[in-house]
């Protein structure tokens, strides 16, 4: 999509820092800086984490609708060193390298699954070892970090509106205990750049073998990447403290600038009503899903998250999930009814322009996205705008038939208006053309094979009234059109069972 810059409506996002929802104003509107915190990469992602990538892959596709992609540049880390990481590879004797380049794939096919756009950068945290030790520097240097027993260590005292991001004042920090109490520390709530580490997954630095803090991380990257403030620092709502708040602290501290303008968080999911946890069981992830049969094409997931605001907490249902499936594939066959009546004009020689590049669109879809990604708002006019569309497609291929079509008609002009609206909103809430048709194909797929097993079902039915009525011809010639089939029955005392046939 091309450069949008003329649309009269605002982009309005809520800021973390402030509360409240404000005009998107980027620093360079030539230049719009993106950062969300990726994975962790020591196990595959749950749907929690793909949450978070598909809430703010909606924000990158509404920014590249409004400024064009060549103006947005968006990074998503991978943090590769970690003590989750540590333990796993010692739990499962793999070196760290395999687990973290295994993991990283993993996510990077599952967020792909889901729609995902790439983005821009992909910066690992390994890669920035040295930008991390030189922040380090810089902030011993400003007296706002200290040395302890093998460990440089920031000292929030130092920075006055510590607390201010996450709302939090040092007393409800310490007594929250999501802070590291240590005895070499100045301050409880202090935390660390720099730790210890041997040989095993530790780095060359100034105060000797170690590596980096958690909340360095960022900071560097960011620092690395954009050199100066950037618009939007993302991620999941568990990181506002203390890891962004521990981020804005030390990088405003190291260079005096503001770091982030807007910060946004996405809410939690919940899993039949309860907090994610591994003594639950209940930390799903993609292929869970897919094994269990609960979804059938990533994309449903997508459709799911997007239900409801990025937000607010969600509750992942079996009911939820199937009204997900069956809205999402009343999308995909509207999309497969636009083709069909593209085709049928074309036929009669009807040429028309349904680029969608340069197309502008003002509709409720475009003000809920623009409305603090009101996804949920978006879908529900998505839905009455695909039944517009088929009212006049019906009107349409009656007129083609009937021999006449006119090319000057008002409904097909609405026609043309209304279907490239659709294909707008498609993309704009990652639902692309060609994964969507993957979805009303492996529909017709699934639907074709219940088919055959309906069939089958009432083949085994009559071989087995044959059975007990003796009449074992009709029988055996009934087992043998069922294996024709590729199934095969297994006769028990008083009933049968149909298998696949090896």
């Amino acid at each position: 999509m091309n450069q949008l810059k003329n649309l009269s409506n605002q982009l309005y996002l809520t800021n973390s820092k402030t509360g409240k929802k404000e005009i998107f104003k980027p620093y360079d509107e030539n230049n719009i800086k993106m950062y969300v915190c990726g994975p962790t990469v020591y196990n595959p992602p749950h749907i929690g984490n793909i949450r978070s990538a598909v809430s703010f892959d909606i924000l990158y596709r509404v920014l590249i609708y409004i400024y064009g992609k060549e103006c947005v540049f968006y990074a998503r880390n991978i943090t590769d060193v970690d003590d989750k990481i540590i333990i796993e590879s010692k739990r499962s004797n793999k070196p760290i390298s395999e687990i973290t380049k295994d993991m990283t794939n993993i996510y990077r096919k599952d967020i792909e699954s889901v729609g995902c756009l790439l983005p821009k950068y992909e910066p690992k945290a390994t890669d920035n070892i040295e930008n991390m030790i030189s922040l380090i520097e810089i902030l011993l240097y400003n007296k706002v970090a200290y040395i302890a027993e093998g460990h440089v260590i920031f000292s929030v005292d130092a920075y006055k509106n510590y607390g201010e991001l996450s709302k939090q004042n040092q007393e409800d920090i310490i007594m929250g205990s999501r802070v590291e109490i240590a005895p070499y520390k100045k301050n409880p709530a202090d935390f660390i750049l720099w730790k210890p580490s041997d040989e095993f997954c530790g780095f060359s630095s100034p105060w000797g073998m170690g590596r980096p803090g958690w909340h360095i991380e960022c900071s560097a990257m960011i620092r690395s990447i954009f050199n100066s403030c950037i618009d939007i620092h993302g991620g999941g709502g568990d990181l506002l403290f203390p890891h962004h708040e521990n981020e804005s602290a030390q990088s405003i501290c190291a260079y005096g600038d503001e770091f982030v303008k807007f910060w946004l968080h996405n809410g939690f999911v919940l899993v039949n009503g309860e907090k994610m946890s591994k003594s639950l069981r209940n930390c799903y992830t993609i292929s869970d899903l897919v094994s269990n049969s609960s979804i059938t094409n990533s994309l449903e997931l997508r459709y799911f998250y997007l239900t409801k605001h990025y937000r607010k907490p969600i509750n992942y249902t079996n009911s939820a999930i199937k009204s997900a499936q069956k809205n999402l594939y009343k999308l995909s066959k509207v999309l497969i009814k636009i083709n069909d009546t593209n085709q049928a004009l074309y036929r009669i020689n009807c040429n028309f322009n349904n680029n969608i590049d340069n197309f502008i669109i003002k509709n409720n879809i475009i003000d809920a996205l623009f409305d603090d990604l009101n996804t949920s708002l978006a879908l529900s006019h998505m839905i009455k705008l695909s039944e517009e569309i088929v009212n006049i497609i019906e009107i349409i291929i009656d007129n083609i038939s009937n021999n006449i079509f006119s090319s000057d008609s008002d409904y097909f002009k609405s026609y043309i208006k209304l279907t490239n609206e659709y294909k707008i909103g498609l993309f704009l809430l990652g639902f692309d053309e060609n994964n969507m048709y993957k979805i009303h194909q492996n529909k017709a797929l699934n639907s074709s094979n219940k088919l055959i097993l309906d069939n089958i079902e009432e083949l085994a039915s009559k071989r087995w009234d044959a059975k007990l009525n003796k009449d074992w011809k009709t029988a055996d010639l009934l087992r043998e059109e069922i294996k024709n089939l590729g199934y095969d029955i297994c006769d028990m005392e008083n009933s049968y069972k149909i298998i696949p046939k090896i």
